[in-house]
């Protein structure tokens, strides 16, 4: 069974290390994990960064969206350029907000 995980990011570092060590506690791993870091002002960048290195699955792309809040517009432009990474080798797409 292969997986992605879509993760949109924006000022997460309170919580993105206890997303990333659930992720990574699975019995089954994902693929691909992608952060998609939104513009973040704190250490969500960094902290992803960190993991990155022990885990190769995972990857951090930045994504300058505009600093102009339309419900739900923000995350589903995040996630579109997570998904738009990925191949079609998947049997499904999680989404971790």
């Amino acid at each position: 069974m292969n997986y992605y995980t879509i993760i949109p990011a924006h000022n997460e570092s309170a919580f993105i290390a206890q997303t990333i060590d659930s992720l990574a506690a699975q019995s089954v791993l994902p693929k691909k994990a992608v952060v998609v870091d939104d513009n973040s002002t704190d250490n969500t960048a960094q902290i992803t960064n960190e993991y990155n290195t022990r885990l190769p699955w995972l990857i951090l792309l930045d994504n300058a969206s505009d600093a102009i809040h339309l419900p739900g517009s923000k995350v589903i432009r995040a996630f579109q350029k997570g998904l738009d990474t990925l191949d079609t080798d998947y049997d499904f797409i999680v989404k971790l907000d």
